[in-house]
């Protein structure tokens, strides 16, 4: 753009996008949820709606790690993909992930550039993407050679900017869904950094409280008894 800007006078310009054509046959829906629980809602959507094969983007490559080790841990069939792969380990990754030997793909954006896998019924994004434009890469990894697909976009509440941003590119709606039945939430004050979060049970008001954050930040002094909480 640069090069036609210096040489050409008046240029009219047509971005033509594979991806954005492709967004009439997905599927499109968001959650607007506590950041805290995301996993929760991941593993939710997971089991569902029988996902049998989905990409779910992070953002980070330490992100897509961490995730990837919580769903194993959770007996998923999953793997992570990110530039921190050797091509060696990528293809094989991949290539496992194609076969079908794999349910469950965490990537990074970058590693996830140029996938072109059929099947794929499902896309998750775990993390907002930095940019914008990416969110219509990302969902065009699915409903290829024109079948269907669905994309799932996890909102937090401090997340919703980013978000309205990705809304007022397209003209496609994308459709807001409830959280599923979890239990009751109530709304507290995280006694150590001050914000606003949520917690699965009803606080007693002579004992501290914690966000998820900072409730994993004191692991090591509540192993040692150090701290009282609920």
């Amino acid at each position: 753009m640069k090069v036609c800007n210096k040489y050409l006078k008046k240029p009219e310009k047509i971005l033509v996008s594979k991806d954005e054509i492709a967004l009439t046959q997905i599927a499109q829906y968001y959650m607007v949820i506590d950041s805290g629980r995301k996993f929760d809602y991941l593993c939710n959507i997971i089991d569902k709606n029988h996902i049998k094969r989905a990409i779910i983007f992070c953002k980070t490559r330490k992100g897509a790690n961490r995730l990837a080790d919580r769903l194993r841990a959770k007996r998923y069939n999953v793997e992570p993909l990110h530039g921190g792969f050797t091509q060696t380990q990528r293809d094989s990754v991949v290539n496992s992930f194609r076969k079908g030997n794999l349910k469950l793909l965490v990537a990074t954006d970058l590693a996830a550039r140029g996938l072109d896998i059929q099947g794929i019924t499902h896309i998750i994004n775990y993390d907002i993407p930095l940019e914008a434009l990416v969110y219509f890469h990302r969902i065009g990894r699915t409903a290829r050679m024109g079948s269907d697909g669905t994309a799932i976009t996890l909102v937090g509440y401090g997340d919703m900017d980013k978000f309205n941003q990705i809304r007022a590119l397209t003209k496609t709606v994308i459709e807001k869904i409830e959280n599923p039945n979890f239990p009751e939430m109530y709304k507290v004050v995280c006694s150590n950094c001050g914000e606003k979060c949520e917690v699965p049970f009803k606080p007693d008001p002579n004992r501290e409280v914690y966000c998820q954050d900072c409730w994993e930040k004191r692991r090591p002094q509540r192993l040692n008894g150090c701290i009282n909480v609920i």
